[in-house]
């Protein structure tokens, strides 16, 4: 029933809602279901038809501020669902827009979009407010990938394998298109630089153990490279070819090649 305020409420409910405050709806739809379907909700439900045959045709629900005079009202966000073909007796598809008014005096406008395949699209950042934020695939045998276009093998991407897959169980590659640059292979434990050249900035170092006793650094300004072992300079290979060892050369033998070459 609608009372003469202008509110209503039907299938014998109130209208009392709490939310983050205590109040009241003024349209309140009450129905009784013990169903745990979530594909089959009926009865506490409400439907929004449109008896219209066209293709793509839509349906949608508003939330507005009605002007200062009374009319029109404004639209602040939507959520417009897109129905597709109709052949009587079959269920159309469909395809989910929600919609927000992005600045002041501005129709809204979609954010994110859930087509009929399931592919969502969001037309902004997404942001994790929780402290430590996860992103997971639930494919333990298959793939996770992340790229910045429209489908995996585009741009630079990166591919996670799941714990079960049957050839490439927990490995990670990082990719141009669809060509691994770069590629972590879990059964060998072996990191693979695939079809380019590795570069450090000037002064960077490549090291083995985490403390960085054991390194090889190179300065890009001088053309000089050192190695480290155990925390001490071992080598230094300098811009003219001359290599200077810390310690002592020992070898079954040494010969020399070059005549101008010296032992001192």
């Amino acid at each position: 029933a609608i009372t003469a305020s202008g509110v209503g409420s039907f299938g014998g409910g109130v209208n009392a809602l709490f939310n983050a405050v205590g109040g009241s709806a003024s349209l309140a739809v009450t129905g009784s279901s013990s169903s745990t379907n979530i594909v089959g909700n009926t009865v506490s439900s409400i439907a929004i038809v449109n008896t219209d045959d066209t293709t793509d045709n839509t349906a949608g629900l508003h939330f507005a501020w009605q002007d200062a005079d009374g009319t029109p009202n404004y639209a602040g966000a939507s959520i417009v669902a897109v129905l597709g073909e109709k052949t009587a007796g079959q269920y159309p598809t469909g395809d989910l827009h929600f919609l927000t008014s992005t600045t002041d005096n501005a129709a809204p406008s979609t954010k994110l979009t859930i087509l009929k395949s399931g592919l969502a699209t969001f037309a902004g950042d997404i942001s994790f407010s929780q402290a430590t934020p996860e992103i997971l695939g639930g494919d333990a045998d298959g793939e996770l990938f992340i790229g910045p276009s429209t489908t995996s093998a585009l741009g630079g991407n990166l591919v996670l394998y799941g714990q079960s897959h049957a050839s490439k169980a927990n490995d990670i590659e990082f990719r141009e298109t669809a060509a691994i640059q770069l590629g972590f292979d879990s059964s060998a434990s072996v990191w693979s630089i695939e079809a380019n050249e590795f570069n450090l900035n000037s002064g960077q170092s490549v090291r083995w153990g985490g403390n960085g006793n054991n390194r090889i650094s190179g300065n890009g300004t001088t053309n000089v490279i050192t190695l480290y072992t155990a925390g001490v300079l071992s080598a230094t290979f300098d811009a003219s070819n001359n290599v200077t060892f810390a310690g002592t050369i020992t070898a079954p033998s040494i010969s020399i090649h070059n005549l101008g070459a010296m032992i001192a």
